[in-house]
């Protein structure tokens, strides 16, 4: 191996078994569904950055699993497209790039949700019991949890 292809970490690189590990500022995207053949966000942003990726290139990922790198490229503006055969992996990385979905529309179709499979419940005869409810209701509504690093959820309030 001679000099040029050795890859020095930059001074943001993690090294040792923390490499290979998502971050708490990644869980909010990345960790609703675990594909164990999937990598860290993190590392895709230290090659992006390493190899001075930007907007005027186009990224491509003939593998791309549950769409880390397609996700972490929309995230910094940079054009990219995946493949994936496999329809799980697939699903997961359309719904992990498609950001057009308000957060209220999802609150709302979760609240339809949660109405209807307590209806359906009770029609059969298992009453919601109050010490384990289902569904956590405040007047009628589902009650709207309080992110715990709302600053990491910034992105997604914005609407991007």
């Amino acid at each position: 191996m001679s000099q040029a292809d050795v890859v020095i970490p930059g001074p943001n690189v993690q090294t040792g078994r923390d490499n290979n590990k998502l971050r708490p500022e990644d869980c909010c995207v990345h960790d609703w569904y675990r594909f164990v053949l999937s990598f860290p966000p993190h590392l895709v942003r230290d090659y992006v950055e390493r190899l001075d990726v930007g907007a005027g290139h186009l990224v491509l990922d003939p593998f791309c699993g549950t769409g880390t790198t397609l996700v972490e490229c929309k995230k910094l503006g940079i054009p990219s497209i995946g493949i994936e055969p496999n329809p799980m992996p697939c699903f997961a990385s359309q719904v992990k790039v498609d950001w057009s979905v308000h957060p209220s529309d999802l609150l709302d179709h979760a609240e339809q949700v949660a109405e209807t499979a307590t209806s359906r419940l009770e029609a059969d005869g298992l009453a919601e019991n109050s010490d384990l409810p289902l569904f956590d209701v405040d007047d009628g509504k589902i009650k709207i949890l309080t992110a715990t690093r709302p600053a990491q959820f910034r992105w997604f309030a914005l609407g991007w």
